[in-house]
């Protein structure tokens, strides 16, 4: 017997629920080998006598014999902060089995708080020239602390120091020895419970302070977003002058400027493009005013915090309810086959399947059958959005004579990865089966009825191939009778299986949201946002952009993307943008943005020259064509303009060739197109060139073999005194955050903290990457790319370069990244909540012998095994 979420502690020896409706599961059986049920009883744990006179019992759904019933804890009955203890017996409808025995436990929900870290001979945000080892302590306020998850230059804080007394909240010591250069001590606090604080970050120099250290800059565009949700984003622009990796990190504070207790907001990572972090859900009051701050780090140095902005929390705002139809799926619609799938069940020979007027699932006699249904989705109208899909079988076997009820155990039902019908074996069926089962929205398996299969029908419709689903109960290794159903060929229509789709049927998108003229030299750029609703599930949405000045038509055009840029205006007029959207279903209303005047802007002709210049001495040093600032400048004569940035990424751009040559390879071609270029005034007498930043380059091989790749971006070059200060990826700087869940496509935004020491990613293969001593991967190098860094990873945004047009521009290609030597993989589900860590850090701080680590005043070694669990019962 078994409860979750929870955790035991091998320390005290005390298992601890961290939810107030936990989970409870036990393995039953029946001497029937029917179905059954479970019944559990939760009551005061004398041993703490502190629970009162609180007492419990409910009882799970039904599941096969030998199967795992479970049951949550309703709210209405939810648990104190105090000690229970829990049993379970079986019920097969008439009779119940006898008790287990008890499982005592705790409930504990509250977070600990964060530690401080103190190192010895090293302060904080400090440099110190020494060598040898250093011995860093961290404490705690909680009382009940178990220990303390740490990591040097790893936010991940995969190592352990334990209090031995499992609940003391102790100081512990580490005793690190890291190579020169700047370094984060991260450590999180571990309950009794094993839940986890935020991190604390301290960060520190060994050896000399560099002569020269590159800061970055102070994040820009800061904005709010998903103001309507439960958990607000917050997030900013990060850039440096040197284009290093850079993260975000963001404070919170109330309205007077106190930080919130508590409260600790993951970083995120990225380089030139916006990044954000949610805050937690619950942790905001709604009307309430709060303050919030951020800044960029790098590996050796963090900027100065932003000055703090000042929002107000509002309550989440209530969705609208769409417009709902079903349509029922049967018959020869909904095709159906049984089989037995175990490797002998037909002795040495495949099974083959049955089409009669049955259709079994279980073990009866010990053979595995499992039925097939493949739903024809051609009723569904083109477009709708699947809500709910319910799928029905009636019983064949029960609801009549001597059996008038009929008890429905938990249902296993899996998507088939690859095709079957009926004319393959059972064994073939199995085997096309996903292994992950669908599950009900507590993740608990449950009856057919019970499960919404909105989403597997929604991915057969526009995702995935449609080749069924398979259903099955139990584990399939425990002789059970089995269920029977009436198939699609039952005589009576209404015993038929019925597939019955809830969806919204499709139509004219809404308007875009957020119309921005940002004014420029003769010219303008206009961004907006999709619609909250696009109207249909499949459609892209075309989009008509219109310039009026002064009321008049001055431009029109129409694109896919969500930015635009128009030349060829009047400095001076008003101009106002239009933007509707449409699709086959319809066109939205209008959306227009406020008035924008185009302004000129003095010598505007040596800005995009000078960007030109900049991009061309960039590619010449990774070719090998420069080696010096003063040779790259000398190449144009705009070069004083850019000398001072380029200078900034000359070691990088440099370690970088050699990194290749030292791998056999290097750039034999770099060509850079700027182009779709719009000047304009920036703020604090700033001017902002924008324009499309197109790459080619092709690394090549000592044996001849060549790694071309190509990328659009969104350039943004601000200049200021007409020295070029700053790069950016200009879709992230003059997005428009969404109010709502949609605010997370346009940054990137920091995987949400983990919650317990389960959580935590472990084993190998979840360690930072093993690079070599050039940062590279041991087999094959990272990309490079001359253009912004921000190039290395394509944004979740869908349009990142802005089409130009005016009375004679044609439209130019979205923001893209291609390489034709390897196609971009399909994405992957994360495999934990890691945060992220520098891949400069990983190398710098591994390297063979210079970097090791022991711990004093506690054990470094992982909890012990868990309690034995009650017995099946």
């Amino acid at each position: 017997m078994a409860l979750s979420p929870s955790s035991y502690n091998a320390f005290n020896k005390r298992t601890y629920a961290t939810s107030v409706t936990p989970t409870f599961s036990a393995s039953v059986t029946d001497a029937d080998s029917g179905t059954v049920r479970a019944q559990f009883e939760v009551t005061p744990d004398p041993a703490f006598n502190d629970a009162g006179t609180y007492s419990w019992a409910g009882t799970s759904g039904a599941v096969t014999s030998g199967s795992i019933a479970m049951l949550t804890l309703p709210e209405d009955r939810k648990l104190g902060a105090f000690g229970y203890r829990v049993r379970a017996r079986a019920y097969d409808g008439s009779a119940y089995g006898p008790w287990s025995g008890c499982v005592p436990f705790r409930v504990n929900t509250g977070k600990p708080a964060a530690p401080q870290i103190a190192c010895v001979g090293h302060p904080q945000d400090a440099w110190t020239d020494t060598s040898g080892e250093i011995d860093c302590t961290f404490t705690t306020t909680t009382s009940d602390g178990r220990g303390f998850l740490w990591g040097l230059d790893d936010p991940n804080t995969r190592q352990q120091v334990n209090d031995p007394a499992g609940t003391g909240g102790k100081p512990q010591t580490v005793r690190v020895n890291p190579a020169k250069g700047w370094h984060v001590l991260h450590a999180r606090t571990v309950d009794s419970a094993g839940l986890l604080s935020g991190v604390t970050a301290y960060q520190f120099g060994r050896g000399p302070k560099p002569a020269v250290l590159p800061v970055p800059d102070m994040p820009s565009a800061l904005q709010e977003g998903a103001q309507d949700t439960p958990a607000p984003m917050l997030s900013g622009v990060l850039t440096s002058g040197d284009r290093a990796y850079l993260h975000g990190e963001f404070a919170l504070y109330d309205a007077t400027g106190a930080p919130l207790p508590g409260v600790q907001l993951p970083p995120s990572c990225e380089s030139g493009r916006r990044v954000a972090t949610l805050i937690p859900e619950s942790t905001l009051v709604p009307g309430r005013t709060y303050q919030w701050a951020m800044r960029a780090c790098s590996d050796t140095a963090c900027s100065a915090w932003t000055p703090k902005r000042t929002f107000t929390a509002k309550a989440p705002a209530a969705q609208p309810v769409p417009q709902v139809r079903t349509v029922d799926i049967s018959g020869d619609a909904l095709r159906d086959a049984t089989a037995p799938v175990g490797a002998t069940d037909c002795g040495t020979s495949p099974c083959a399947a049955v089409q009669d007027g049955m259709l079994r699932v279980g073990t009866p006699g010990g053979i595995a059958w499992r039925t097939w249904l493949k739903a024809d989705l051609s009723a569904v109208p083109a477009g709708a959005r699947i809500t709910d899909a319910r799928l029905t079988l009636h019983r064949a076997d029960c609801g009549g004579g001597d059996e008038p009820t009929c008890t429905e155990p938990a249902a296993t039902v899996r998507d088939l990865a690859t095709a079957w019908d009926p004319a393959l074996s059972g064994q073939d069926l199995a085997a096309a089966a996903n292994e992950e089962p669908l599950l009900a929205e507590d993740e608990l398996l449950a009856a057919l009825g019970d499960l919404n299969l909105g989403s597997l029908v929604a991915d057969w419709l526009y995702q995935t191939d449609n080749h069924g689903l398979s259903l099955q109960f139990g584990d399939e290794k425990t002789a059970a009778p089995g269920v029977v159903y009436h198939s699609s060929r039952a005589q009576d229509p209404e015993l038929r299986p019925v597939l019955k789709v809830s969806y919204v049927p499709s139509g004219a998108p809404g308007a875009p949201e957020n119309v921005k003229a940002v004014p420029a030299a003769r010219g303008l750029l206009a961004t907006w946002n999709p619609p909250t609703d696009p109207g249909a599930a499949t459609d892209a949405l075309t989009y008509t952009v219109i310039v009026h000045r002064d009321g008049t038509e001055a431009a029109r055009t129409t694109t896919q993307d969500t930015r635009v840029v128009f030349d060829s205006l009047t400095n001076g007029a008003n101009h106002t943008v239009t933007v509707t959207a449409a699709s086959t279903h319809g066109t939205s209303q209008a959306a227009v943005s406020v008035t924008a005047k185009p302004v000129a802007v003095a010598e505007q002709e040596r800005y995009a020259p000078a960007v030109r210049d900049y991009l061309a001495a960039r590619a010449g040093v990774l070719k090998g064509t420069y080696t010096t600032v003063e040779q790259a400048a000398a190449s144009s004569p705009h070069g004083a303009m850019f000398r001072a940035l380029l200078e900034q990424q000359l070691p990088h751009l440099n370690d970088r060739r050699e990194a290749y040559a030292r791998h056999e390879r290097r750039f034999t071609e770099i060509t850079t197109v700027f182009d779709d270029v719009l000047t304009g005034p920036g703020a604090d007498n700033t001017v902002i060139v924008r324009g499309t930043v197109s790459e080619r380059s092709v690394l090549t091989h000592t044996d001849g073999t060549q790694e071309p790749e190509e990328s659009d971006l969104p350039g943004r070059f601000v200049f200021a005194d007409g020295v070029l200060r700053m790069e950016a990826d200009d879709a992230a700087a003059e997005v428009t955050l969404p109010t709502t869940n949609d605010a997370v496509r346009d940054a990137s935004v920091a995987p949400l903290a983990e919650q317990s020491v389960e959580e935590v990613a472990q084993g190998e293969e979840d360690l930072p990457t093993k690079l070599d001593a050039d940062g590279m991967l041991p087999d094959e190098p990272a990309p490079d790319t001359t253009t912004m860094q921000l190039a290395v990873v394509s944004p979740p945004r869908p349009t990142q370069a802005a089409p130009r047009h005016g009375p004679s521009a044609t439209p130019t290609g979205s923001g893209r990244t291609t390489s034709t030597t390897a196609p971009p993989s399909r994405p992957r589900r994360s495999t934990g909540a890691a945060r992220c860590s520098s891949a400069r850090a990983a190398v710098r701080i591994h390297p063979a012998g210079s970097a090791t680590t022991s711990v004093r005043g506690g054990s470094t070694a992982a909890p012990g095994p868990a309690p034995p669990t009650c017995a099946s019962i």
